[in-house]
């Protein structure tokens, strides 16, 4: 008994090890019996093609194509099925026009997808032409019917772009300005008699810029604003988008090349001379922001916010007596800056905090009373150019509230600053830095290409001048 279980053993095991053994060879077997991927029949394909294109069957044709080509690598850059192609594109822009023009349920966006791919097959198509040969010649045999669906559509496509801006869907508008510029110097296109490829360019690069800004489409802005910039009537502007791409990019360096720019252009624009002294100050630059405020007054020196942002300049360099001369003619300007009052007001509260350090004196000597005096009659300075900001912007308590608590603390006025802590414990946060800022306070909300979505794309221009503030 003991030999047979041995035996019978033995045949289990060598069944086991074959199942396994089996069931290792199927999948290589199942790999094997699938047919191979057949290899690309140029032959076949061309006269399925041919053949539905004669049968006015575009769609089945278009398929046929779209098939070989993401299928075969091959396919992609066989040049007569690449010609086939944009004869189909063609054939269907057509099909889709005639409905347009007999109000037969015509589809617009369709049509323009049709054209643009016109476009991208041309495009395609000319490059492969122009290949050269095993022998190294360049012989195109498509140029006249690339240039011909080309040039036909040329104005559509441009067309197509203005209609996708109108409706705000400006990442479809770049598209078709897109394609437009970089086919400016096709060959095909260029070998045509009566060609002007630059007869729109600075049109349809303007039109591109405003879409891709729109869009957010930050690298695409850049890519055509330097043509856009040759239209001088948006040259300011221009320069605005500029700038602000640039920052987005994170390119300081070409955001404020941008900035200067359109300063230069037009110094009367108050948004690139404050955000050039915004963008100083913050970098604590204060000589260049100077310069600029400095050049800006002898263009405009009866701006009274120029020359508090003048006087803001001088405070940062230290400068102080400088800065209270500028605040002060701020003032004669406009007597209800509270900007400029709050600005005095913390000069003299430092002035009063330099006259008297009660460690520096005796109480009850002489030099002791002369500093009392010289810091009471600072601080009663600052109690003055403190309640005019409170007078003229209550609601703004970040310009007075705080320096003139100290004031009031400091002059004993008990009655006044219980008032003002009242006003603390009810929970009157400030409302705005004002006080503490740089030209940052004359800004407002920056402008938009989205905001441009009119036939005439600068019609909107300065709805929101972000230096808007300068003029109360």
């Amino acid at each position: 008994m003991t030999r047979l279980k041995y035996i019978l053993h033995v045949i289990l095991y060598m069944l086991i090890v074959a199942a396994a053994n089996a069931q290792q060879q199927q999948p290589q077997q199942r790999q094997q019996e699938q047919p191979q991927e057949s290899a690309y029949d140029a032959k076949k394909t061309r006269r399925e093609v041919r053949a539905n294109l004669k049968a006015d069957k575009f769609t089945q044709a278009e398929d046929i194509i779209n098939k070989a080509m993401k299928t075969w690598a091959e396919a992609r850059s066989d040049m007569e099925l690449n010609s086939m192609m944009l004869t189909t594109q063609h054939a269907l822009a057509d099909a889709e026009n005639r409905k347009i023009f007999l109000n037969n349920r015509p589809d617009t966006a369709k049509y323009f997808s049709y054209i643009y791919n016109v476009y991208k097959y041309g495009i395609v198509l000319d490059s492969l032409d122009r290949l050269p040969d095993t022998k190294g010649r360049v012989r195109p045999r498509y140029t006249s019917s690339i240039a011909s669906n080309l040039q036909s559509y040329r104005n559509n496509i441009k067309s197509a772009g203005k209609f996708f801006y109108k409706k705000k869907n400006y990442k479809e508008a770049y598209k078709y300005f897109d394609i437009f510029m970089q086919t400016m110097h096709q060959p095909a296109l260029e070998s045509l008699k009566n060609y002007r490829p630059d007869a729109d360019s600075i049109e349809v690069a303007l039109l591109a810029v405003y879409s891709a800004y729109a869009a957010t489409d930050y690298p695409s802005v850049v890519k055509y604003l330097p043509v856009a910039l040759n239209d001088s009537s948006e040259f300011s502007y221009l320069c605005q988008i500029g700038s602000q791409t640039y920052m987005e990019m994170k390119d300081t360096l070409n955001a404020v090349d941008y900035l200067f720019e359109g300063w230069k252009a037009n110094p009367q624009s108050e948004y690139f001379f404050v955000t050039l002294v915004d963008y100083y100050i913050n970098r604590q630059d204060y000589a260049d922001a100077y310069n600029i405020v400095s050049a800006q007054l002898i263009e405009d020196p009866d701006n009274h916010r120029l020359w508090y942002i003048f006087g803001k300049c001088q405070q940062c360099m230290d400068s102080i007596d400088a800065a209270i001369i500028s605040y002060e003619h701020a003032l004669a300007m406009q007597p209800k800056d509270a900007l400029s009052y709050s600005s005095l007001g913390s000069i003299y509260i430092d002035k009063a905090r330099q006259a008297y350090n009660v460690n520096n004196y005796t109480i009850g000597t002489a030099e002791y009373a002369r500093a009392k005096t010289e810091q009471d009659r600072y601080y009663e300075r600052a109690r003055g150019y403190l309640e005019k900001a409170r007078q003229f912007r209550p609601e703004d308590t970040a310009l007075w509230l705080t320096p003139l608590s100290e004031v009031y603390y400091k002059l004993n006025m008990g009655k006044e600053l219980k008032a003002l802590e009242s006003l603390e414990t009810n929970g009157s946060a400030p409302k705005s830095g004002e006080s503490n800022n740089s030209a940052s306070q004359s800004r407002g909300d920056n402008n938009s290409a989205s905001q441009r979505g009119s036939n005439n794309p600068a019609s909107q221009r300065g709805s929101n001048n972000s230096a808007s503030r300068l003029r109360e």
